[in-house]
C-alpha cells in the first residue's frame, strides 16, 4: 500500500492505537449486544475504507482496487451481522 516519506507501521498496538473506535465495554455482554457493537463497527470501518478508496483512485490504482476488494467483504460481513439482528 502506498505509504510515501517513512515506514508504515502495522504492529497491532499502533493499529489499536490509530483506529479511533469505540473500546469493548469490559465484562459479560449479550450476543445482541456484541452483534450491534460489530455492527456499528463494521459500519464505521467500511465507510472509511470506501473513504480512502475514492482518495487513492488517482493515486495508487492497485491499492485503490484492494481497498475495494476488502470493502466488498466488510459490506458482505456487516449484512451477516445484520441478518442476525433481525
Amino acid at each position: 500500500m502506498l505509504h510515501v516519506g517513512f515506514a508504515a507501521d502495522g504492529r497491532s498496538g499502533t493499529v489499536v492505537a490509530m483506529a479511533d473506535l469505540e473500546e469493548v465495554p469490559a465484562g459479560f455482554l449479550t450476543d445482541r449486544h456484541v452483534l450491534k457493537l460489530m455492527t456499528r463497527r463494521l459500519t464505521e470501518v467500511g465507510q472509511r475504507v470506501r473513504q480512502r478508496t475514492l482518495q487513492l483512485q488517482s493515486v495508487d490504482e492497485l491499492t485503490s482496487d484492494k481497498l475495494q476488494d476488502l470493502s466488498q467483504e466488510l459490506d458482505k460481513q456487516l449484512w451477516q451481522f445484520r441478518a442476525h439482528l433481525g
